[in-house]
């Protein structure tokens, strides 16, 4: 059995001399390597205006479907970066819109996640379904409310991601579209866990996306269709709307599941880099391995 290929650990030299020089298209995860939480990570700054001095083109791409396109890059200004074009930012709540979007969906979308989904929705003109009201004091009879409920007949499109109000209603809601009204199940994404920072700058893990999304799955005993990294849907959009060759880009990211397999199955480099969920050790425990490893965008500062 051959031993597993390790990664080259890549400097401020080395990222010049190995690739700077031959890449054209720079795809950079957000948490995790533009920033953690509220803090934006050191080097982040000088790393994308050298990019831009260097006429290399920025791409940000992120699972986090909590916010749309628009409030990412006014999230971005407000860290004191440049705003960057919106057909230069990605996220998975986009990619659900578009994904819809492609198939001249006409119907209406039953949303369990934030408001980045429905913006993006709105953007490209699909509705979204309301959740009924249910009266606190009525909890207990609600195995009855729940099997009598008026389902909306336009939900075609039942759309999983991070939910910070998820609960049991909405977990049902979503199960009786998917199961009475044959709606299409649509993941963001399966992120297991997203980096955030405590105000001491201690670095803390949260769940993600996959928690709205596992539940649906078990209470359904369907699979979705997921649109977020590393599945192939989102990384075609990019393609095709930035005509990137992917063999002169390459995928940054701090998630070896996500970012690292998202650049290495369409055949780009990939950069590690060790700010967010993963870990180096992952690398030999996951099986999966980046062209290059570093510490931080930091690294990376030309």
């Amino acid at each position: 059995m051959s031993a597993q290929k390790l990664p080259i650990r890549l400097t401020r030299e080395t990222f010049r001399s190995l690739l700077f020089d031959r890449i054209d298209h720079v795809l950079l995860d957000m948490d995790g390597v533009v920033w953690a939480g509220q803090k934006l990570l050191p080097g982040v700054t000088e790393f994308l205006s050298a990019l831009e001095r260097h006429q290399k083109t920025a791409i940000f791409v992120t699972n986090n479907s909590t916010k749309s396109r628009k409030t990412y890059i006014t999230k971005m200004v407000e860290k004191g970066l440049k705003a960057p074009p919106l057909s230069h930012v990605y996220c998975s709540s986009y990619a659900a819109a578009a994904y819809l979007d492609q198939q001249k969906f006409s119907g209406k979308a039953y949303v369990m996640g934030g408001a980045g989904i429905y913006e993006e929705l709105a953007e490209l003109g699909i509705e979204t379904a309301d959740m009924p009201e249910v009266d606190p004091n009525e909890f207990a009879n609600f195995p009855s409310l729940a099997a009598n409920w008026s389902l909306d007949s336009r939900v075609g499109a039942v759309i999983a991601g991070l939910d910070y109000r998820l609960n049991y209603m909405r977990i049902a809601l979503g199960q009786q579209y998917i199961l009475h009204q044959k709606a299409q199940f649509i993941a963001t994404n399966r992120d297991v866990q997203f980096p955030s920072s405590a105000k001491d700058g201690s670095r803390r893990l949260l769940p993600g996306g996959a928690t709205s999304v596992v539940c649906l799955e078990t209470c359904t005993k369907q699979s979705p269709v997921v649109v977020g990294k590393p599945e192939k849907f989102l990384m075609d959009l990019i393609i095709a709307e930035h005509n990137v060759d992917v063999t002169r880009a390459v995928m940054i990211g701090d998630n070896l599941l996500t970012d690292i397999l998202f650049g290495g199955n369409a055949g780009m480099d990939t950069i590690f880099v060790e700010s967010g969920v993963s870990s180096e050790a992952d690398i030999a425990t996951l099986g999966i391995t980046p062209t290059y490893i570093a510490g931080g965008i930091a690294d990376l500062i030309l």
